[in-house]
């Protein structure tokens, strides 16, 4: 049990060391790198730099050279451990392996090679192991073993032996310290040890790791085991920190003092921590942050923002300090970062996983439990914080949450105009969530419709928002409705807009630029915040945050490129800089602290930046030339030497270089890219870019220079490398060589000419007249080849062209579609002006047109020709020009009809006689206006090479109508078996209560009737003898006779409610009566809204309503059953009128009752609309009203069959539609659609 504990401890022993310090840090940037990478041993014990900026790392196979592009193993003599570096004012790098010291040194091509300082010892070498330490004090080098110190200078070695065993060696404030076993630490110079103080420090079984200066020229010493000591002088103290009790627990092996004043010790276990001077631990660098290994043996500060750290397995390089540090899962994190927001000094992070809190005492971030879908926004009110979330939207508060509803909210804002208002942008609207009573309530704000994306508050209260459409809204608080703006208000097009608070008011920028908005004229101005940006370039900006010194903190409009504008007197300045590390991420959100750190937040997670810490490394650095490679094989340059004042001269058969070109720059975030320039051979620069080679191939004789140059992330250049060599001539290009050529080449044309000048003077005679008849033959072929290219060319644009119209017209399944497709598509005759399809109608058993290019088809539609009628006018006087194709221009045999004779005929007709199975289906009409004989080869063509085609169209589409048809009437079959079937039940059961209950109701009726009467005659003779009655006994009597009276009239009135049931009953099972007539839609909507008016006034005196027709007078006529039909009007009128009056009884006189009646022609379709403003009619009843015998309406005021006998009516005998759409409490709308022709 007391090692469970134990273990415990230790684990949270770094949480609880580093939750005290209480430091939003996070992680920082770090770039590993494997045995893969360079390709040598797994551990790495020693790091140094040259000044250069190349890097020299101890390895277990050697020492390894890094220019940042290429790495380089260099063995030692015996190819042992190399477990210590130091380099000298010259550059020069000395090397303390396993028995082994040395130096490196390159040869005459530049190639690093171990020198040993051991050869050239006079006497024999004593065996020593590994070298601890190499320290260069006042030009000596000391190679510090375990057993004894070898001194070199002016190039001689001295040996010292120690007394005791060194543990360890440290060289601070030029002062070398060694720790002995026994005596403990002591001074080291001049080949002496000097105790120091009186007592014996260190000298039991702590070991001393690291020795550091300190404040106050004082020094920091680390054990292995016993925590942190200072140092002043002879007299040591223990570090009272928090980080001591973490140290004992994990050994530490090595340490370095950073440039901001902190310190990086490495540790055996747990990587590094990153401490200030008072010991509080800032930072815990291991596997978890990225580190590659947790077992650190040595550490570098390349330059003051690098840490490089020699691990047991890699090597990692650490931006450390950083201006930048970020968040990830690591950190608890999870999901993108939607929105930052720091309340009641707790920082909380909205993301598409939930709303986060960082937990300080855990040094991690820690989900709020109760929300487990995406937060898209956080905002303080009342004190709590409200999160709008997929889930719904929640009050946050100790850091746990409690839903207040389930819309889905997306966004949300506070407005100083009503304070007690929480405004919610949510996928449905716009609302206000508003606590009343200790509850709460939530109401839409009327006119928005579709989803909002963003809502902003400027500094006068206003409420800003874009919708899912990219419109932009403008809301006071206490008003009805928003107002939107549009590009009428001097806002760009709607693509890519964001709204952002700027300069007390609200700016909305797109892809044109920033436009503010102008109170005074309820306008939005263009402007620019960067006035001495290139005028032409746009800003787009996605975000535009201010922080509290009046800067604005922006990114582009595809949401990377973070920036900074720092204000000035006039207008920004752009910096751009220190944020190009981080320029490719996308961001989201931007939350800028008082305190100067600035939260950014994406899909990567969480970004810190913090301003107070400068990025230094902004060295200037070099181009180097690294190696020259000559025609892939011999190298002749190694690059560890500068020779840009030497001068290469190379053969003419080895005119093939390869250039390797590297620059010593190191950042973990961001690649160095090259430009080079080959002078002599280039023209100018190549563009940047990562390659860090290049190869120039058959390089002519002369002199050149190449050129090299880097560029690192922050666009700063390198100093620029350069190498000059000449590529030498070959023999052939000698002076006395060229002389030869001439005078042998002069000769040779000289003889040639003379012998073949007799030839080709016999010849030319023969060569004239060949090339005179050739002429003529080449002329003539030309000819002939370019009038067939022409035809060739006009046949395939021809065949072209009727092929995409096949194409098109083979995709319509439907007839008439396909004929205006064709007529369409049939444009490409280029004389066709105007064009008809004259079609076969099988109901008239005449032709019509069913389509028309140039005409209106409803100016047509009522135009019937017979075969014959149509054989005289199209045919007559033609000249058939291809079989079914016709070519006309006499129309003296034109009969014109009423239809026609407002149209003026044409010049030229071309007609296409469409035959299936030798029955003229169609005529296709193509006229010509213009001219006579407009129709030429060309046309005739096409219409012949497209005819086949049409008429298989024409067939197919046919076809699928017929089947479509079939299937219809099956259909329709089908629904009047169903309907018979049951219509036949009904009528079995209508039968038997028409039987059962008809007959006994009959009785009750007449016999209540008569039994009035007699109650009358009953109370007439008592009236007459009352006089012999006692005057109690006549009242009693008198009530009774009443009571009688009464009841019997009841029994008469529910008597008459069962016989009109009974009567619905019959009608209902009745079916379809009658034949299907034209009828005028609009008178008869009129007749029996009229009809229905006055019957509901006869019954109640008092009731009135507004009505209001709005009857299209384009619908017409329609195919329908005049009796159904006034039966559906009859009912849904009078329900209409019913709910209206209802109302007026139950509300004040401020209500007025209206019914709107509407008809629309739409199409081959009818629509009638009664609406009514009265009771409406609940969700949950609206799905039944449909249902036979269901009724809302009190006892005996209904049947409760009249609308299930209206949708049997609309829906299944005129095959439309009868549809309900309703607003309790507020309105009711009917909606009947009819076919105009019933099939």
């Amino acid at each position: 049990m007391n090692n469970l504990i134990i273990a415990f401890l230790f684990l949270i022993i770094p949480v609880i060391s580093v939750g005290q310090s209480g430091n939003e840090i996070g992680f920082p940037y770090i770039k590993n790198y494997t045995t893969a990478d360079y390709n040598a041993h797994a551990q790495n014990f020693s790091i140094i730099s040259d000044p250069h900026g190349m890097l020299y790392f101890g390895n277990f196979a050697g020492v390894m050279q890094y220019d940042g592009e290429t790495w380089r193993l260099i063995q030692t003599g015996n190819g042992t451990k190399v477990s210590a570096l130091a380099i000298d004012s010259h550059g020069r790098v000395y090397v303390g392996a396993r028995g082994e010291i040395g130096f490196l040194e390159p040869d005459k091509k530049g190639e690093l090679h171990f020198i040993s300082l051991l050869n050239n010892m006079q006497n024999d070498t004593p065996d020593f192991n590994e070298i601890l330490q190499i320290f260069i004090v006042e030009n000596h080098v000391f190679f510090i073993s375990e057993k004894m110190i070898f001194s070199l200078s002016e190039g001689s070695v001295e040996i010292w032996s120690s007394p005791n065993d060194i543990l360890g060696a440290f060289l601070v404030h030029e002062t070398i310290y060694l720790q002995l076993r026994v005596t403990g630490l002591m001074t080291f110079q001049d080949g002496s040890l000097t105790a120091i103080g009186d007592e014996e420090l260190f000298s039991g079984p702590t070991v001393v790791t690291v020795m550091l200066p300190f404040l106050n020229n004082e020094i920091l010493v680390a054990t292995s085991t016993q925590g942190l000591f200072v140092l002043n002088g002879s007299s040591v103290r223990p570090l009272n920190a928090n980080v001591n009790e973490l140290l004992m627990k994990n050994p530490v092996t090595c340490g370095a003092a950073l440039s901001d004043g902190n310190y990086a010790f490495g540790t055996s276990r747990k990587g590094v921590f990153i401490i200030n001077p008072e010991g509080d631990i800032l930072q815990m660098i291991d596997t978890d942050a990225s580190l590659l290994d947790s077992f650190v043996r040595s550490m570098y500060l390349s330059n003051n923002n690098l840490l490089w750290v020699a691990l047991n397995n890699g090597i990692s390089m650490i931006e450390i300090p950083s201006p930048f540090t970020y968040f990830d899962k690591k950190s608890g994190l999870e999901g993108g970062i939607n929105y930052i927001i720091r309340f009641e000094n707790t920082l909380y992070v909205a993301t598409y996983n939930g709303l986060y809190y960082y937990d300080a005492e855990l040094f991690r971030f820690m989900q709020i439990k109760e929300i487990i879908s995406s937060c898209w926004n956080i905002v303080p009110f009342e004190g709590k914080l409200f999160a709008a979330t997929s889930q719904g939207i929640f009050m946050v508060e100790d850091k746990s949450a409690s839903k207040i509803n389930d819309a889905f909210s997306i966004s949300l804002a506070i407005s100083s105009k009503d304070p007690n208002c929480l405004y919610v942008g949510e996928t449905g609207g716009f609302y206000c969530l508003k606590k009343e009573a200790s509850k709460w309530s939530y109401k839409k704000i009327e006119g928005v419709q579709t989803e909002i994306m963003k809502l902003k508050t400027d500094n006068q209260g206003f409420i800003w928002g874009t919708t899912l459409t990219n419109k932009v809204f403008r809301y006071t608080p206490g008003d009805t409705i928003p107002v939107f703006y549009n590009q009428d208000s001097g806002l760009p097009e709607n693509a890519g807009l964001a709204i952002n608070p700027l300069e007390n008011g609200m700016s909305v920028s797109g892809r044109n630029g920033v436009y503010r908005f102008n109170e005074l004229h309820h306008t939005f101005d263009s402007i620019r915040l960067i006035h001495d940006r290139n005028e032409i370039s746009k800003e787009w900006y996605a975000l535009i945050v201010p922080d509290s010194n009046g800067n604005l903190w922006i990114n582009d409009g595809d949401e990377t490129q973070i920036k900074m504008l720092e204000k000035r007197n006039e207008g920004y300045r752009i910096v751009s800089e220190p944020f190009l590390p981080i320029a490719s991420n996308v961001i989201w959100s931007i939350y800028p602290e008082e305190n100067g750190i600035i939260w950014f937040g994406g899909p990567d997670g969480l970004i810190r930046y913090n301003s107070e810490v400068v990025n230094q490394n902004t060295r200037l650095f070099p181009g180097l030339i690294r190696k020259i490679r000559i025609n892939n094989d011999s190298v002749h340059y190694e690059g560890n030497f500068d020779r840009s004042n030497e001068k290469m001269i190379i053969d003419f058969n080895e005119n093939t270089l390869l250039f390797e070109f590297c620059a010593p720059y190191y950042a973990v975030k961001g690649n160095v890219q090259y430009q080079y320039y080959l002078e002599g051979f280039d023209d100018t620069w190549s563009d940047w870019s990562d390659h860090s080679t290049k190869e120039y191939t058959n390089i002519p004789g002369g002199r050149y220079v190449f050129h090299v140059r880097a560029i690192n992330i922050f666009g700063a250049i390198s100093q620029e490398a350069e190498v000059s060599f000449q590529v030498l001539y070959p023999w052939y290009y000698s002076i006395w060589s060229l002389v030869l050529y001439l005078l042998f080449t002069g000769g040779i044309i000289y003889l040639i000419v003379v012998l073949r000048n007799q030839k080709l003077i016999k010849e030319k005679r023969i060569l004239e007249d060949r090339i005179a008849r050739r002429t003529a033959e080449v002329v003539q072929q030309k000819e002939e080849i370019e009038n067939q290219s022409q035809e060739l060319a006009n046949k395939n644009d021809e065949l072209e062209k009727i092929n995409s119209a096949i194409k098109s017209i083979n995709a319509e399944i439907n007839f008439e579609n396909l004929l205006q497709s064709l007529l369409e598509k049939m444009k490409i005759i280029r004389s066709a002006e105007k064009s008809l399809a004259l079609v076969f109608d099988k109901n008239s058993k005449t032709y019509k047109i069913k389509a028309c290019i140039g005409y209106s088809l409803s100016e047509l539609d009522l135009l019937n020709i017979t075969l014959p009628e149509a054989e005289n006018r199209y045919l007559k006087n033609t000249e058939e020009v291809f079989e079914d194709i016709f070519i006309k221009s006499d129309f003296s045999s034109f009969n014109e009809s009423e239809v026609l004779q407002k149209f003026v005929k044409p010049k030229s007709m071309m007609i296409l006689v469409i035959r299936i199975e030798n029955k003229i289906e169609a005529f296709l009409l193509f006229e010509n206006h213009s001219r006579v004989d407009a129709f030429e080869a060309r046309d005739i063509s096409l219409i012949k090479n497209s005819k086949e085609h049409i008429i298989s169209a024409i067939i197919r589409t046919q076809i699928l109508e017929d089947l479509q048809e079939t299937l219809n009437n099956l259909k329709e079959t089908q629904n009047q078996l169903i309907q018979s079937e049951k219509l036949a039940s009904l009528g079995q059961l209508t039968a038997g209560i028409a039987h059962e209950i008809q007959n006994p109701l009959n009785f009750v009726n007449n016999f209540a009737k008569l039994s009035v009467s007699l109650a009358n005659e009953l109370q007439e003779t008592v009236e007459e003898i009352k006089d012999n009655f006692p005057k109690d006994k006549y009242e009693d009597v008198e009530e009774v006779i009443g009571m009688i009276t009464g009841n019997i009239v009841k029994i008469n009135d529910h008597g008459k409610r069962i016989e009109s049931i009974v009567k619905g009953m019959l009608q209902h099972s009745r079916g379809k009566t009658g034949e299907f007539e034209h009828i005028d839609i609009n008178n008869l909507v009129s007749e029996y809204v009229n009809l229905a008016y006055h019957g509901m006034r006869a019954k109640e005196q008092s009731f009135n309503t507004a009505l209001r027709t709005q009857l299209d007078p384009e619908v017409g006529n329609a195919s329908v059953l005049p009796q159904e039909i006034s039966r559906v009007l009859l009912n849904i009128l009078n329900n209409a009128f019913y709910a209206v009056d209802e109302k007026s009884k139950k509300e004040s006189g401020a209500f007025k009752p209206e019914v709107i009646i509407s008809t629309k022609k739409i199409q081959d379709k009818i629509e009638i609309r009664i609406k009514d403003n009265g009771t409406g009619i609940p969700d949950h009843v609206i799905e039944k009203i449909f249902n036979p015998f269901f009724t809302t309406k009190p006892t005996g005021k209904g049947t409760g069959l009249g609308l299930s006998m209206s949708f049997d009516i609309i829906n299944k005998i005129h095959k439309g539609l009868l549809e309900v759409k309703s607003v309790a409490g507020e309105s009711t709308e009917f909606i009947i659609t009819i076919p105009v022709k019933q099939s």
